[in-house]
């Protein structure tokens, strides 16, 4: 899944450790230290940059054949607004699709 837009809000798969380095340090949170978890987990990280400029971090888990919602985080671990954790939700849908089509 490459850069897209859900709802008006840009989606960026985060998939390098550079990637997460660098959300992490303009987010104020810990996402730049998921690069084993990522790894090991399958873990996949997201940042939602909506139109007027808020942004936030989601984190999709696997779960079985499906992924899940692990966490979805603003700035400094703040909460998120509701049409980015909508978003969210059909995120972690859409992922579970391409994931099942894939295998």
């Amino acid at each position: 899944m490459g850069e897209t837009i859900v709802d008006g809000i840009k989606i960026k798969p985060l998939v390098s450790g550079l990637d997460l380095y660098l959300e992490g340090r303009e987010m104020r949170h810990c996402v730049s230290s998921y690069v084993q978890i990522c790894l090991k987990e399958g873990r996949r990280i997201f940042s939602l940059a909506e139109p007027g400029g808020r942004r936030s971090t989601l984190s999709l888990v696997p779960r079985g054949d499906e992924f899940a919602i692990d966490q979805h985080k603003g700035p400094a671990n703040g909460p998120v607004s509701p049409a980015a954790a909508k978003a969210a939700q059909k995120i972690c849908r859409l992922y579970t699709l391409k994931h099942l089509a894939a295998a």
